[in-house]
């Protein structure tokens, strides 16, 4: 096969949405709010701190980078491996959790 039957390149990104994201996405997506106007103004409050990138949630802040939003079942992998990983030791809570952040997630 010489030439490729495919004309484009082709991206598959397998983001997970975590749950109490969805409404925020879907803000930034498509502009679609709840109908309720107390969780709209919600969304539109909660939806300034947040942007998409190639279909990824990210979390902006002032001083820090992108933040990754991830979901439970990542968090939970990400806080083992950080706790437990080539340099683990013993954290505290509040430790642990920056050190999470400072790797990129939120």
């Amino acid at each position: 096969m010489e030439v490729p039957t495919i004309g484009a390149e082709a991206l598959e990104i397998n983001a997970e949405i975590p749950g109490w994201a969805e409404e925020i996405v879907r803000y930034l997506e498509a502009s679609k709010l709840p109908k309720d106007k107390g969780e709209e103004r919600k969304v539109r409050n909660r939806a300034i701190w947040f942007t998409l990138v190639n279909v990824v949630l990210y979390k902006r802040g002032y001083s820090n980078p992108f933040l990754r939003c991830v979901s439970q079942e990542e968090a939970l992998y990400i806080l083992i491996e950080v706790h437990e990983g080539v340099c683990g030791n013993h954290f505290g809570e509040r430790s642990l959790a920056v050190k999470v952040m400072r790797v990129g997630y939120y």
